[in-house]
């Protein structure tokens, strides 16, 4: 199990459901369900509360939550005006074996309801998003082909500077394409609307997406690492551009690329002193891939452990004994490079200890000086 896989099946299902922007989500379990995802979902989106929990209690275990079901969907459809719902069955209603599925069926002529069966037992996080995001492919519909259109997969709602990236990622895209969809972190008609697509941009770690959209609607795909830096962008340009059979178009990230030289000119000593600088690297291999190539390649530091194991898989004394004089991963890592007593900066899933509202991304051209200056000032500076 992977970082990225922290936590069990329901909380990847939760983040496929909250990121699609204009749908409510029913969490039907115990409570702690329901507070466990938002607190990863809020730090940046506090005004974005579209969720509930039909709140199962001892009663509801020995009786059955069907009743408790159909009463939180009542509440559902008064309090969230949302044409869309996501109903998310936890550990409990499936091993008490509740038919949510027929419950939810009777309602399905008042608004559009989803069904995600997200069990913690069934698997981890990664799963859940998996399983999640098949349910929302087999709910679309072939559509007519768009020539030169793409779709964006493997973006979500509560990934730290998600808005931002996503900004830098879409203006070194090549000018004759146009957006189609972002899956699933967009709206539901934007979403539904993905089979009309030319080609789909996969981030690693989500081929099996690419895979059912390929093989249910006939969409080819590329895989791209997270485009971290100058190469991570370079590299995206022209896999895109020889995928889509078309010139690269640097002009946009030529501009891009002159300015990040002149703004990491300013602070060329202290970039020149994280060459060789020992690093650990943990977190999920397809997101934290490509960073690993920029710190290597472009900042010539050297990552002297990398693991993409859950939290209390990883081997400490090996990381302690790895010379590591900084650590890269998510909040839940924060306090293994206090135990080691080295800087420390979150930069994968889940950051929920840091707010992130502003333009300031890390990945692309600009987002590399934003990267650079918190890691210079992480490293050299550390409070």
């Amino acid at each position: 199990m992977t970082c990225g896989d922290m936590g069990c099946q329901l909380f990847g299902a939760y983040r496929c459901a909250i990121s699609v922007k204009n749908a409510a989500l029913l969490i039907h379990s115990t409570v702690g369900c329901n507070w466990g995802p938002l607190i990863f979902h809020m730090p940046s989106r506090v005004q974005d509360f579209r969720q509930a929990s039909s709140v199962m209690h001892e009663d509801d275990i020995i009786y059955g939550g069907e009743t408790i079901l159909k009463e939180a969907l009542d509440h559902m459809l008064i309090e969230f005006p949302a044409n869309l719902i996501f109903v998310l069955t936890g550990c409990v209603p499936e091993l008490i074996g509740d038919d949510s599925g027929k419950i939810i069926s009777n309602y399905q002529s008042e608004r559009e309801i989803i069904h995600l069966s997200a069990p913690g037992f069934k698997g981890n996080a990664y799963d859940g998003c998996l399983s999640a995001m098949t349910v929302m492919i087999h709910q679309m519909k072939r559509k007519k082909k768009r020539k030169d259109t793409v779709n964006l997969i493997g973006f979500f709602s509560d990934d730290d500077k998600v808005d931002s990236d996503l900004k830098q990622i879409i203006s070194i895209l090549p000018k004759t394409l146009s957006l189609n969809s972002i899956f699933p972190y967009d709206t539901w008609d934007n979403i539904q609307n993905m089979p009309g697509a030319s080609f789909n941009i996969v981030l690693e770690g989500f081929e099996a997406v690419g895979d059912l959209l390929m093989k249910t609607f006939n969409i080819p795909y590329i895989v791209i690492r997270y485009p971290y830096g100058l190469e991570g962008s370079r590299k995206l340009i022209n896999l895109v551009s020889r995928a889509m059979d078309i010139p690269p178009d640097y002009t946009p990230f030529k501009e891009q690329e002159q300015t990040v030289y002149q703004q990491l000119e300013q602070a060329y000593s202290s970039v020149q002193s994280l060459q060789g600088l020992p690093a650990a690297v943990l977190g999920p291999s397809w997101r934290t891939g490509g960073f690993i190539d920029m710190l290597e390649q472009e900042l010539q530091m050297r990552v002297v452990y990398q693991t993409d194991t859950a939290l209390e898989d990883i081997d400490k004394e090996t990381l302690q004994l790895s010379g590591a004089c900084v650590l890269f991963g998510n909040s839940f890592d924060k306090e293994i490079a206090r135990r080691m007593n080295i800087p420390f900066l979150a930069m994968t899933y889940p950051v929920f200890d840091r707010i992130s509202i502003s333009d300031r991304s890390y990945c692309g051209a600009f987002g590399m000086v934003n990267l650079v200056e918190d890691i210079i000032n992480t490293v050299l500076f550390p409070r």
